[in-house]
């Protein structure tokens, strides 16, 4: 048998395997109702990641409001320029005691 004839037998035999399959009355039916539904799960995931952006916009937006509403304009009378423009910085003050404290002498070393 030649290489031909065995390829031949092999194609034959693989067609006898596995038919090709032939459409039927609901093939564009089944197909179109295959994309309807994926279109529909694309649809309804779309709807809830709108409704999902547009209550966390809200909600940011209401925290603001809120933030707002409550703060009080007389806890910080002076703003950050006004603050740093200032003679002595903040920072100074958690320093300032220990800055002045006399060290003790201890006998050993003098």
């Amino acid at each position: 048998m030649s290489e031909e004839e065995r390829l031949a037998e092999l194609f034959r035999s693989y067609r006898e395997a596995c038919p090709d399959p032939e459409p039927g009355a609901a093939f564009m039916p089944g197909l179109w109702a295959k994309i309807e539904g994926r279109r529909r799960s694309l649809l309804t995931l779309r709807r809830w990641t709108g409704a999902f952006v547009a209550a966390a916009m809200a909600l940011s937006l209401l925290t603001i409001v809120q933030t707002l509403r409550q703060a009080d304009p007389g806890l910080h009378p002076f703003s950050y320029v006004e603050t740093l423009g200032t003679d002595e910085p903040f920072e100074t003050f958690a320093y300032g005691d220990v800055a002045y404290l006399e060290v003790p002498e201890s006998p050993g070393l003098r």
